[in-house]
């Protein structure tokens, strides 16, 4: 039987205070024990009226750097990344800026190209040099439109000028030095031509001529050929100036434009596709 150590008498248990004297029985009782209780007797962490001691919750732990790998491994969704900007395997917003500029330049490019490649102002005049060099006089008159002036002429409606002196006579050298557009609207368009007139007899001569174009349904036919400049030059057979629509094969100069312009962008496309990759 406990006993009060204040005046000895015997405590009864659960009772807090010795009956005798009035002094606390409790704080005694746990003294020994380092651990403090509540008025009922119970020790801290125990629910009242229960057994199981009650349950703290621990606060989390910062996240670690090799938690996202581990996350990673695991299967689970990453975490969003702090700032604004893209995550290291994303593409940034300057690349995709500077990705479609490039992928712009290079479709514009092949657009143009593709838009020179049609049967426009020059490509008819330079068919009709290509049916001239081979004695073509059908495929000359396709190319001029039906109510030419050029109809009207003697030359035109002599048959035996298509049949004996229509195309290239034996003798004859010509070189091609300049083929410009120098003027189109949707219905009318102005090519110039500069090229070497040297006959087998007569004068070795520059000639400049202006070709005047026009639609009919739709498509480009020569109006008219004029005369602009016409001068003597000497006869030196290894005089030669390569103009630009030489160079590429009759293209004209935004063709090579187009050309360049594609081939600098798909160039710069697939740089980044590839620095991307690795």
């Amino acid at each position: 039987m406990p006993s009060c150590s204040n005046c000895g008498a015997e405590t009864t248990p659960p009772a807090e205070f010795c009956p005798s004297c009035g002094a606390a029985v409790g704080a005694e009782r746990h003294a020994g024990s380092g651990a403090s209780v509540h008025a009922d007797g119970t020790e801290p962490g125990t629910k009242r009226g229960g057994s199981e001691p009650a349950r703290q919750t621990e606060a989390p732990e910062p996240a670690r750097a090799g938690d996202q790998g581990a996350r990673r491994r695991a299967g689970a969704p990453e975490s969003a990344p702090r700032h604004g900007g893209s995550s290291g395997s994303g593409i940034g917003r300057r690349e995709l800026l500077v990705g479609g500029t490039l992928a712009f330049g290079a479709v514009g490019g092949w657009a143009l190209f593709l838009r020179e490649e049609s049967e426009g102002p020059v490509d008819v005049v330079e068919a009709s040099w290509d049916v001239w060099e081979a004695d073509d006089g059908e495929g000359f008159r396709e190319l001029v439109h039906s109510e030419s002036p050029i109809r009207e002429t003697n030359w035109w409606n002599d048959d035996s000028y298509w049949e004996e002196r229509f195309g290239r006579q034996e003798g004859l050298e010509w070189e091609l030095e300049e083929r410009t557009l120098i003027e189109e609207t949707e219905t009318a368009a102005s090519v110039r031509e500069v090229y070497i007139w040297d006959p087998p007899e007569g004068t070795r001569s520059r000639v400049t001529d202006v070709v005047e174009l026009r639609t009919e349904d739709g498509e480009w036919k020569i109006w008219e050929r004029e005369n602009e400049e016409y001068e003597e030059v000497d006869r030196r057979p290894d005089e030669r100036r390569l103009g630009l629509p030489e160079v590429f094969g009759g293209r004209t100069r935004r063709t090579a434009e187009a050309l360049v312009l594609f081939a600098v962008g798909a160039v710069g496309l697939a740089t980044l596709v590839v620095r991307r990759a690795s």
